[in-house]
């Protein structure tokens, strides 16, 4: 399978903006749902995590169903495999490295000393019941894989439904309104746990899913021909980030005014502006033509930043606390280290990795 280098960078991207997104979140309007909590709000890094809230994890699931098709097809083993694989992504993700940024939070609200010795005391009392924070989209991902398998053994994917763009694209934003509004209608916008760190937004469960499903359709040929290939989609890219960046602030502006007697528009509106915003980066990411080392490795280090990096802010959000800077040098400050520290750990585990394999790092 010929690897499509420009979806690395792509996936490479997106993590960046995860960890943008959760190192900005205590300097913010969202602040009450990060770990640590800050008094002050910066008006800019609200709008910020605005957008990558509405979009980036559509992104991240239409990208991983245009990955979907060919690996199933490739390896006869892909679901035991995947599922193998993301579990200890899972169990490592939630019970040991987000144990250390919830056990920063703990000891924020209650004021105790984050020691060692006190971090052990932590592990024992918790019983290891920690929340799953970032990592409900691993296996929500898993989840999909699981049901596009049963997809492909009952030949939906046969069909072929992308040759008429126009028709292919507005069934797609219909469908992911639709199935959005209904979910949004009974369940609201909030995460619901199902048991200890399985927890999901399902209001965009299914919305998620139909991007999943439209990555999968795309991608089930050469991506440089299929719809999101520089000569199509992928040349609007620039019309695609201003119309997009342009109904998310219609959103944003009736949320602000309190027009929840156009919520239908409103949830039009922000399905339409997340759908735009991910073709948009998909066209960008597919637009550049150079080959790129460090977005290489951002791409194939993507999933070990997006494990690691939400201790890492946690952590580095602790520590800014008691800083005098204003706000928005802390939401930086911790955003951008945040992930130059994520991406540092990522290549030093992946260093060990081979080391201990006798492979190159291009070939882990």
């Amino acid at each position: 399978m010929k690897r499509v280098y420009q979806l690395d960078y792509l996936r490479g991207i997106l993590a960046m903006f995860v960890v943008w997104h959760h190192g900005f979140l205590p300097y913010t309007t969202g602040k009450y749902s990060a770990l640590i909590i800050e008094s002050g709000v910066s008006p800019f890094l609200s709008r910020i995590i605005t957008y990558f809230d509405i979009f980036f994890m559509s992104a991240f699931f239409f990208v991983s169903g245009l990955f979907f098709y060919k690996s199933l097809v490739r390896r006869k083993d892909f679901l035991r495999r995947n599922l193998l694989r993301f579990s200890v992504y899972f169990i490592v993700g939630v019970y040991l490295i987000n144990s250390v940024g919830y056990f920063y939070s703990i000891a924020f609200h209650y004021k105790f000393e984050p020691s060692i010795a006190n971090y052990f005391t932590f592990m024992v009392e918790s019983k290891l019941n920690f929340p799953g924070f970032q990592m409900w989209f691993i296996w929500v991902l898993v989840l999909f894989q699981v049901v596009g398998v049963v997809l492909y053994k009952l030949n939906v994917f046969e069909k072929e439904i992308t040759k008429r763009p126009f028709i292919f694209l507005s069934v797609f934003v219909l469908v992911a309104y639709l199935v959005y509004s209904v979910m949004d209608g009974i369940y609201g916008s909030g995460f619901i746990t199902l048991f200890g760190p399985f927890s999901f937004q399902a209001s965009r469960l299914l919305m998620y899913f139909t991007f999943f499903i439209a990555g999968v359709y795309i991608g089930k040929g050469d991506i440089y021909t299929s719809l999101i290939s520089k000569e199509k989609l992928s040349k609007y890219w620039v019309v695609f980030l201003v119309v997009g960046c342009f109904f998310a602030e219609m959103v944003i502006l009736f949320i602000t005014l309190s027009l929840w007697e156009y919520l239908a528009l409103i949830r039009f509106m922000f399905v339409l502006s997340n759908s735009l915003l991910t073709f948009g980066f998909v066209g960008l990411a597919m637009s550049i033509k150079q080959r790129n080392v460090v977005l290489e490795f951002m791409g194939k280090f993507a999933i070990y930043i997006f494990i690691v990096h939400y201790s890492v802010v946690a952590v580095m959000q602790y520590y800014m606390f008691n800083s005098n800077l204003p706000v928005i040098w802390k939401g930086l400050i911790v955003g951008l280290f945040g992930y130059d520290i994520s991406f540092g750990l990522s290549l030093l585990y992946n260093y060990i990795k081979s080391r201990i394999t006798g492979k190159s790092l291009n070939e882990i």
